[in-house]
């Protein structure tokens, strides 16, 4: 069974010294970009932003908008919406979180390769972490 070109990339060959213009098309063939590198066979299961957005706020709810908004370089209001659960972090400002918040950190590792076990364990750290934090905060007021 022949392998189909899974892109053709036309490009055009300019002749200065005669005005003409060349045109060829080149081919690649499927599995040619993998030469020393193993495909994967089975993926993990695919997430949704709105869906990590709702798995996330719980582990930021005992942190104030000016924290959050320090720690990743962004606005109050970007951090309000990550804590609302209405808006997931971007890349960047993920790292930034992960990198500057045991909690999320820890939360974020679970997601990326923990079983359920695991996960559950992370989020019950978070969730008690916040509550003392409160719990902390009320006895300052």
């Amino acid at each position: 069974m022949p392998l189909r070109p899974l892109l053709r990339i036309r490009t055009i060959d300019r002749r200065a010294d005669r005005g003409l213009q060349l045109s060829r098309t080149s081919r690649k063939v499927r599995g040619s970009n993998f030469v020393g590198m193993r495909q994967p066979t089975k993926f993990a299961p695919f997430v949704t932003e709105p869906e990590e957005a709702g798995k996330l706020a719980p582990v930021l709810e005992g942190f104030e908008e000016g924290q959050l908004a320090q720690a990743t370089n962004r606005s109050k209001e970007t951090a309000r919406l990550w804590k609302m659960g209405q808006r997931f972090p971007n890349g960047a400002s993920l790292i930034n979180l992960a990198r500057n918040v045991p909690a999320v950190r820890a939360w974020l590792l679970c997601e990326i390769g923990g079983d359920g076990a695991e996960m559950d364990e992370a989020r019950m750290l978070a969730r008690l972490a916040s509550m003392l934090q409160r719990e902390l905060k009320g006895l300052d007021e």
